[in-house]
């Protein structure tokens, strides 16, 4: 998970084009069909964007039947507190039962 009200912030945080590349390269390694190495490939392995991307995200997890979410927060440790306060303030309450 990376988590900042400013989207740009939080992909760069995670490193998205360092994960698009690993991907990529793998790809060509494995010889995998039907996956081209773009962010989009990415989708459902990792919650990143402002608050209300998060809640699309997992909305969408939601909507494939995903009830349960672990949030890793440790490629972004330096803004562990305020994903925290986030995650719990904006995030979260859209997915009170």
């Amino acid at each position: 998970v990376s988590i900042d009200r400013d989207s740009a912030r939080a992909y760069r945080r995670i490193g998205i084009e360092r994960l698009v590349k690993a991907l990529a390269e793998m790809i060509k390694r494995t010889k995998w069909k039907g996956v081209e190495g773009r962010e989009e490939d990415l989708e459902g392995s990792l919650i990143v964007g402002s608050p209300q991307q998060c809640v699309d995200q997992i909305g969408k997890l939601q909507e494939r039947g995903i009830d349960e979410v672990a949030f890793d927060l440790r490629n972004t440790f330096d803004e562990w507190e305020n994903a925290i306060e986030l995650l719990a303030k904006e995030v979260l309450p859209h997915f009170k039962k």
